[in-house]
């Protein structure tokens, strides 16, 4: 594997996303039911990138929705925005300009897994 250099993560997006394996839908089944998520549970994504964790997430068929994104990158959120228009559109996902630190979730919203 051969990463182009980059600045920041944005420039080396595609090539990450082309290197690493992808993400397995019976793995993030597991995760999400060991921390017993409950369809009454919301789940905070930190630093989606493109999406691709987002996508199989958004298979498991006891996730609360929407799943609220949170991404601080400008570039990534733009990649993310493009990926996922669709499910945005569709309310099915949240993205929001924050961090770790700092999500900046809306009113009343609890999470119980942060990923």
């Amino acid at each position: 594997m051969k990463l182009t250099h980059a600045t920041d993560f944005t420039e080396a997006a595609e090539d990450y996303r082309n290197a690493r394996t992808p993400y397995d839908v019976a793995t993030v089944d597991k995760v999400l039911k060991t921390a017993a998520i409950t369809p009454a549970d919301t789940v905070v994504e930190l630093g989606p990138g493109e999406g691709g964790l987002t996508r199989v997430m958004l298979q498991h068929p006891g996730l609360k929705l929407p799943l609220y994104c949170v991404e601080r990158d400008p570039g990534m959120r733009k990649k993310f925005e493009e990926h996922m228009s669709g499910e945005i559109a569709e309310g099915k996902v949240v993205l929001i300009d924050g961090s770790a630190e700092n999500t900046n979730l809306p009113d009343g919203v609890k999470p119980k897994l942060f990923i």
